[in-house]
């Protein structure tokens, strides 16, 4: 789980929020149909599982990389690091709600 959540600016088509995980925290594995995301990552370094056709492909991100989440493409990210992982998230679409999520685990 995310340890804390900061929206920064919010708009009916955008959301940008700063996202702090401890040690070992994960998102579950989810995907939206009506936005992408964009992660950056601030501080740490962190496991990325992104759906690639009809399989997980696992990548090692750090800070200052860049991953980008389509609508519709499966995602979750887990610190691996041995500090806290910091992320800037900006999610865009025509639906900005939480309700806009599947989870799979």
């Amino acid at each position: 789980m995310c340890q804390n959540e900061i929206v920064l600016k919010a708009d009916p088509s955008y959301k940008i929020r700063l996202l702090e995980f401890n040690l070992h925290g994960s998102t579950s594995l989810h995907m939206h149909y009506h936005r992408s995301e964009y992660w950056v990552i601030l501080k740490g370094s962190a496991k990325v599982d992104l759906q690639d056709g009809s399989y997980l492909e696992p990548q090692i991100v750090r800070s200052g990389e860049v991953v980008v989440i389509e609508k519709g493409q499966k995602h979750r990210i887990e610190n691996i690091g041995k500090v806290g992982l910091l992320v800037a998230e900006i999610q865009l679409g025509e639906v900005i709600d939480e309700g806009d999520i599947v989870r799979f685990d």
